[in-house]
């Protein structure tokens, strides 16, 4: 227990920096370091000293209470492709960019790496490698829907960009991208739904973009359906699911994904060994999907380090709002403010729900939200210039987010609709 546990140093000053929320753990291990002789400094706006709680924080009076308020301007686009093209198009100069989702879109292919300061963490699942893996487990899972048929919905939706085309076809240059899209969407305008399994009984021309796409695809995707064993997957780890074919250069140069993903492999394999399942068709109904699966939820955990590089001299930062809770920025860019990003959704309820979660202790989705909240307007305080991107789209039901609104309450932004040609950025 927290009270017999043994407390490793005394007679120290212990200072804690804006802290949003302290679990019923957190406040207990406080309580035991200050009882062992340590002096507890808490810095935080919005505190009760007395509960050891937070108080919602007073978004409007902490504006008022700015001697030097931020210039804040809000771009209203089509989506959020059209937002980062916006954020292009301005030329910042020196600016942090708050996206938790940056690494896993397709849009980060936009930035010069040059240009860019990442985040000296990453989560795999925020690897271009484990994000391809996703969406083939995505492909094989509707394979069981329509058996011998890809859903062109989901073509559109992740193969459109030459970041994903590429470890596909390799030897495809800019014409070729172009090509392949005029070829997929002209299958789309002629309301085609699927693609074949078999390629060529879908496709007639060997050398169209769309053939090429299509059997290197479903090459993949049989692959896939004939695993039995992890020994399996391990096969394919060295050729058609390699590490180095769908990662990108940064990942592959700049962080320690190889390692990492090779050290899972073998303690996964190592589980195989000791023989506890007699055999895999026993434990899922479909082998393959089953295996294929379980062998991603256990890289879930992995969090890869970005290994340091002479170069540091980016001219963006990539951040997100835990991140950069204690710092201070000049210029500030939040991409992607829409409702269930910023601020978040709350995640599917598992083993307690909320009021449970509340009586023991535990945070929940409204303490999630109130330190989304208190971290976005403080960052946004801090600036000087504060440049917002939204977007709306009814049919995916997005909205802008809430924050906006409670800004519009009491500051004034302004407003900017724009719509940038690529063609002429790119």
């Amino acid at each position: 227990s927290v009270d017999s546990a043994p407390m490793p140093f005394q007679g120290y000053r212990i200072i804690f920096v804006n802290q949003y929320y302290y679990s019923k753990l957190e406040q207990d291990l406080l309580l035991r370091c200050e009882a062992a002789g340590n002096q507890i400094v808490l810095l935080y706006q919005g505190l009760d000293q007395e509960q050891g709680e937070t108080r919602p924080f007073q978004a409007q009076k902490a504006w008022e209470l700015l001697k030097i308020k931020p210039q804040i301007t809000l771009y209203k686009c089509e989506d959020e492709r059209q937002a980062v093209l916006a954020f292009l198009a301005l030329q910042a100069p020196e600016c942090a960019i708050i996206d938790s989702q940056f690494s896993r879109k397709d849009y980060a292919a936009y930035f010069p790496s040059r240009d860019l300061r990442q985040p000296q963490s990453l989560p795999i699942i925020d690897s271009n490698w484990y994000r391809v893996q996703r969406i083939l487990l995505e492909l094989l899972q509707n394979l069981q829907e329509s058996p011998g048929f890809i859903p062109l919905r989901l073509i559109l939706k992740y193969f459109n960009s030459p970041q994903m085309l590429q470890p596909l076809c390799p030897n495809w240059q800019q014409q070729d991208y172009l090509a392949f899209e005029q070829q997929l969407y002209a299958l789309h305008n002629s309301e085609v739904l699927y693609l074949d399994l078999n390629p060529q009984a879908q496709f007639t021309d060997p050398e169209s973009q769309i053939m090429q796409f299509a059997t290197a695809l479903a090459e993949i995707l049989k692959r896939l359906m004939k695993i039995s064993s992890i020994q399996d997957i391990a096969a394919l780890m060295d050729t058609d699911l390699a590490p180095q074919r769908f990662s990108t250069t940064d990942e592959l140069q700049k962080s320690d994904l190889l390692p990492q993903v090779w050290t899972a492999l073998a303690n996964f394999m190592a589980s195989e060994s000791l023989a506890i399942v007699r055999s895999w068709s026993d434990i899922f109904t479909v082998t393959y999907l089953g295996l294929y699966e379980l062998w991603l939820d256990y890289l879930k955990s992995i969090k890869l380090k970005r290994l340091p590089t002479e170069d540091q001299s980016g001219k963006w930062e990539i951040s997100n709002l835990l991140d950069s809770r204690n710092r201070c920025f000049p210029r500030v860019a939040v991409f992607n403010l829409v409702e269930g990003v910023l601020p978040q959704s709350p995640s599917p309820i598992w083993l307690l729900n909320e009021h449970q979660r509340k009586i023991m202790g535990l945070k929940t989705y409204e303490d999630i939200r109130d330190w989304d909240r208190y971290y976005f307007f403080r960052l946004l305080f801090c600036a000087r210039e504060v440049l917002l991107f939204t977007y709306l789209n009814a049919e995916e039901a997005i909205e802008y987010s809430s924050l906006i609104g409670e800004l519009h309450g009491f500051a004034t932004l302004q407003e900017v609709f724009c719509r940038v040609d690529e063609r002429g950025l790119l």
